[in-house]
């Protein structure tokens, strides 16, 4: 896989593991550098698209679409639930909308269930749970083929690494039942914490800030997701964690710009002392780092 580039502004890399690295010239300062080959994949393809609009480049090399997972994937990929193979297989049938797994799957299938299975291997050891019984705890439905439900899977596996990387223990997925609840339980510093995940896939204009803000308020208050953490109990924390692979624009922002929105999203929500706001994307910037971010600061605790 290769990429022509006749810009001439600053480097960014974006790293497709064993694909090689694809270099990117785009605005200064920015790096992309992600664990999910399909985050990846998705950036740098929405990146070349926005220059290409420009005449600034050409585009990546596509590969040829696959129409149902090989049999082999079921057993070289051992860590992935045997539940998801034939969920994927009816996935393939369908278009792949906003989605940067489906996409990903579709053009380079064995990099992305590589990468899935290291996901599943890894999360589950965080959580002590086998990839199965993970799988029943995150209350995946089969049946839902929409793009925002297989990123809403991946969103919660990725909220699982950042509890993780953060300092968290006991994380303890929540199985939905009759009642609204929370996704996931931890501790952190001796608190404890009741989380909330959102993913958002969509397409994102330009104002990319007040998208943002005004979806994660909505989420909040209109969908009631402040309800859903609040038990009453004043011994529990709430995180509310926003999973953003909205493409394009979450290419061109990095960590200070989503501190910014955090803080307004959480004055705008009334400043409640017992609510921290994440912003997840998986990316990294040159001068920022990563672009994964809290506010308040977990320091509080």
């Amino acid at each position: 896989m290769s990429l022509k580039n006749q810009c001439k502004s600053a480097f960014i890399c974006v790293q497709l593991q064993l694909l090689g690295n694809i270099i990117l010239k785009i605005s200064p300062n920015i790096q992309c550098d992600t664990t999910d080959f399909w985050r990846a994949d998705a950036i740098s393809n929405e990146i070349c698209r926005n220059l290409q609009n420009k005449n600034k480049c050409y585009t990546l090399k596509k590969m040829t679409k696959i129409v149902s997972i090989p049999d082999s994937y079921r057993y070289k990929f051992a860590n992935i639930p045997a539940k998801l193979f034939p969920y994927f297989d009816s996935l393939l049938k369908k278009p792949s909308g906003n989605s940067q797994f489906h996409l990903a799957m579709n053009h380079h299938p064995e990099k992305t269930f590589e990468v899935l299975d290291r996901q599943f291997s890894a999360c589950s050891k965080i959580v002590s749970l086998s990839p199965d019984d993970l799988l029943k705890k995150l209350d995946f439905q089969s049946k839902d083929l929409s793009p925002e439900r297989i990123e809403s899977l991946l969103g919660e596996l990725r909220t699982i690494h950042f509890l993780d990387n953060n300092g968290f223990t006991n994380i303890t997925p929540i199985r939905a039942n009759s009642t609204k609840s929370p996704d996931f339980s931890a501790e952190k510093n001796g608190d404890n914490f009741l989380i909330e995940v959102v993913t958002s896939i969509y397409f994102a204009p330009r104002n990319f800030h007040n998208t943002i803000v005004k979806w994660a308020i909505s989420r909040l208050q209109n969908d009631d997701k402040l309800s859903q953490m609040n038990t009453g109990s004043a011994i529990y924390k709430n995180l509310f964690v926003c999973i953003l692979n909205s493409l394009g624009a979450v290419a061109l922002n990095k960590r200070s710009d989503y501190l910014i929105m955090l803080k307004e999203i959480w004055e705008k929500v009334g400043s409640i002392q017992n609510l921290y706001i994440a912003i997840v994307t998986g990316k990294t910037t040159i001068d920022e780092g990563l672009d994964d971010c809290v506010y308040p600061s977990f320091d509080r605790v």
